[in-house]
């Protein structure tokens, strides 16, 4: 992803892009990745893989944990509407692996009211 940053940055701007999910990031857990007016939500993977969340700046949100999946990686936020209620966006990516764990996807389906917010 870091190779395609500035892509990402001109992309982001010139279509005034709320929320941006990333898949394959190729970002190694230690690496810092940035953009203006953006805020970064990642799950790492390791330098082959991972996802990442860019909610603009504009929303209010807050990072969700989300429970250890089989065969998923997924990233989740939670944004506060201006007038009234909420919302949650999540990026969910199956990478290539043999087997995809029914119940992982079943968990994240059911999380619509039961995420456990991180402040």
């Amino acid at each position: 992803m870091t190779n395609k940053k500035a892509e990402l940055d001109m992309f982001l701007r010139i279509n005034k892009i709320d929320i941006a999910a990333v898949s394959e990031t190729k970002l190694s857990p230690n690496r810092r990745f940035s953009n203006p007016g953006y805020t970064t939500v990642r799950t790492d993977r390791n330098k082959f893989g991972g996802g990442t969340l860019l909610p603009n700046n504009k929303l209010r949100h807050d990072k969700y944990c989300l429970p250890s999946l089989t065969g998923l990686e997924a990233t989740a936020i939670y944004i506060y509407k201006t007038i009234g209620g909420s919302c949650s966006s999540q990026h969910i990516f199956r990478p290539h692996l043999p087997t995809l764990i029914p119940t992982s996807t079943s968990s994240l389906l059911s999380m619509t009211t039961s995420f456990s917010q991180v402040t």
